[in-house]
């Protein structure tokens, strides 16, 4: 990818997290609709890491370089975006947070991987 489709990507991920940040703000738990966005936004997550973690800090400098107002422009959303997360994580109940917990704390890792082909 060159460097103008990697921001551009980035850009579009961060559209669509900061996005569905705003919708889970005002979604309702009882409709499955949360779950949906919150798998959504975990999915999406993951893909500006992946793209993150795909670049060396030369590489990050020098797109920073060529696209300054586009990077600060990325640094505004991500900003936003951190805002609007925080927020989701303050408004949330004390009993959905306490359950996030209690289900990570029964989570055990998988003691064998098991690939099957057939």
């Amino acid at each position: 990818m060159t460097s103008i489709e990697v921001l551009c990507e980035i850009e579009r991920k961060l559209d669509e997290l900061i996005k569905n940040a705003t919708l889970l703000k005002d979604c309702e738990e009882e409709n499955g609709e949360c779950a949906d966005l919150e798998h959504q936004q975990e999915i999406l997550l993951n893909e500006l890491l992946r793209i993150n973690n795909s670049m060396n800090e030369d590489d990050k400098y020098s797109l920073w370089q060529k696209s300054s107002r586009q990077y600060t422009t990325l640094e505004n959303k991500i900003v936003k975006f951190s805002c609007l997360n925080q927020k989701l994580l303050k408004n949330s109940t004390p009993s959905m947070k306490k359950a996030r917990v209690h289900r990570r704390k029964l989570k055990k890792p998988p003691t064998q991987l098991s690939l099957d082909f057939s």
